[in-house]
């Protein structure tokens, strides 16, 4: 697993493809992706929506945001509010 995105290496990170999940996931589904990976599992209301309502542009290096759905006088913001449970770190014994 790669440190810093729990991933498991492939050729195209071995090979300078580049860590950005876009890369190679650019039109997965959210179905698709197990987002408990990423450290942050989602409730079943944001499970249903795409990548984008949360990472602007699919860019999943900038903090999500809560605006697409959330009003400002909600005070909905992450990381203060969280879509679902903090998901442990996969260990390296998972690789």
């Amino acid at each position: 697993m790669t440190p810093d995105t729990g991933m498991r290496p492939t050729s195209a990170l071995r090979s300078g493809g580049g860590r950005a999940c876009n890369n190679c996931h650019a039109a997965w589904p959210p179905d698709n992706f197990n987002h408990a990976v990423a450290g942050q599992a989602l409730d079943e209301n944001h499970a249903e929506q795409d990548c984008e309502f949360c990472h602007v542009d699919r860019q999943f290096s900038v903090p999500p945001t809560c605006s697409e759905c959330h009003q400002p006088d909600e005070g909905i913001a992450f990381p203060k509010q969280r879509p679902g449970p903090v998901a442990p770190s996969p260990s390296p014994a998972d690789d």
